[in-house]
């Protein structure tokens, strides 16, 4: 089996694109490699996501032995640990948080007093002290695929709300290779209030993050004594393995600019015809809103990752269905 793939990205009418994206048809012998990273707080996190995880994967447990599913978790948490600022409970963390109390507690004497006597509302610090370093206040999203061409296996890992989407012949429905983790989720809301955190009713981790899951942001990771997947915010992946049949022709990647505009068989319909490259244009402008008013919608980021299984050994008419892995 071959794969073809075709990407695009559009900064759209944000001011800056944060969005990055791996494709890779031949990372490896009999495999490909693909991924989408969605940025926030700067487009650092995902550009280093999308420059190295295929180094971190290749090293990963599990790789060489083609045990592809441990080795994409153990990427991933490898990945983000190279990003962390200081551990849980160090000594630094514990300075820097008093020393944030103090500065927090003089500023509020000085200026807070006064300006509510006068009748307005003075802005508050942060509520951490935020580091400059990439990783420490900023992060992304992020779903991978390998797909293994000689066993006709796709693998998928993701933590956060990008998504994976296996195209079907025929217009077929297609069929979710990744669930969404939103912090309002049972599951979500459970791991970040069990850490300290809250999960307002706009669906925010501490009243700032609409996720749950990313590289990064470990800022929300520093609970002494947790591990890092019982964190506030996690990069722990769902792992799905899916065997493909001959009913399968292709793989979408997308970020949320593209699930906050249209459905997954939408963009199964848009992606599953014509030259790759044309196609994941195509839905990259159909994500794109005319102008920046309204609600927001088509005014995010848009990253399309579009893959076609072309030809190869053939597979079965029936296949499994894609289960999540479960992990000890």
């Amino acid at each position: 089996m071959g794969l073809d793939a075709g990407c695009c990205a559009v900064q759209g009418w944000r001011t800056g694109q944060e969005d990055a994206h791996v494709a890779e048809p031949d990372f490896g012998a009999s495999l490909g490699l693909f991924a989408v990273f969605d940025g926030h707080g700067g487009a650092e996190v995902a550009r280093y996501a999308a420059a190295h995880v295929g180094a971190y994967l290749k090293r990963a447990p599990g790789f060489a032995e083609g045990d592809y599913g441990a080795a994409l978790r153990a990427a991933f948490f490898a990945l983000d640990a190279s990003l962390r600022w200081p551990s849980p409970g160090s000594d630094e963390v514990a300075a820097r948080r008093a020393s944030h109390r103090a500065e927090q507690a003089a500023y509020n004497e000085r200026h807070l007093d006064a300006a509510a006597a006068a009748g307005f509302r003075a802005r508050e610090p942060e509520a951490e002290d935020v580091e400059e370093r990439p990783g420490y206040a900023s992060g992304c999203t992020a779903v991978v695929a390998l797909v293994d061409r000689a066993a006709g296996v796709v693998y998928v890992a993701n933590a956060g709300d990008s998504r994976a989407i296996l195209l079907r012949a025929g217009g077929a429905a297609p069929a979710a290779l990744s669930e969404d983790h939103k912090p309002e989720d049972d599951r979500e809301r459970s791991r970040v209030e069990a850490a300290g955190g809250v999960v307002t009713p706009e669906g925010r981790v501490d009243g700032n993050l609409n996720l749950s899951r990313a590289f990064g942001d470990h800022r929300y990771k520093m609970e002494p004594g947790l591990a890092p997947e019982r964190q506030r915010i996690s990069c722990e992946p769902d792992v799905v393995v899916a065997p493909l049949s001959n009913k399968d022709v292709g793989l979408a990647l997308v970020c949320d600019g593209v699930t906050g505009c249209l459905p997954d068989a939408t963009v199964a319909s848009v992606l599953g015809d014509g030259d790759v490259v044309d196609a994941a244009r195509d839905l990259a402008a159909a994500c794109v809103a005319d102008t920046a008013e309204g609600d927001g919608t088509g005014c995010d980021n848009v990253t399309a990752v579009a893959v076609r299984f072309v030809g190869g050994p053939k597979r079965p008419k029936q296949a499994p269905a894609p289960q999540r892995r479960a992990f000890d």
